[in-house]
């Protein structure tokens, strides 16, 4: 998220390519790495289906917010300004997680019911 509105810092275009192929190579990680752990952590196979709809689902709106944002907006904004618009569907995902998987304290603690 961090890198993708960096690169709206860049000061050429060479710059620009290549924050934007680093970004790619981060993602491609990230999701492989995804994958694996909630293979392992993932309770049924229902709850393993259900994340990968999840994540394949994010991943169409966000392709699809990014689209109808440049089609509709690069002529009246700067690229710098639609690449910075085009990460928000980035910020989504992590407050969802941190909203509702957060562990609660008391079980962590020990002091659960």
């Amino acid at each position: 998220i961090i890198f993708a509105v960096l690169s709206a810092s860049v000061p050429n275009y060479y710059t620009l390519l290549l924050s934007r192929a680093l970004i790619g190579v981060c993602l491609g990680l990230n999701f492989s790495t995804a994958g694996v752990i909630s293979a392992e952590e993932a309770s049924s196979q229902q709850v393993y289906d259900t994340a990968t709809s999840l994540s394949a689902i994010v991943l169409t709106i966000g392709g699809g917010w990014s689209a109808i944002l440049c089609y509709l907006a690069l002529d009246q904004l700067s690229w710098r300004v639609v690449v910075i618009l085009a990460s928000i569907p980035a910020f989504i995902p992590p407050l969802i997680f941190l909203h509702w998987l957060k562990p609660d304290n008391r079980t962590q603690l020990g002091g659960g019911l």
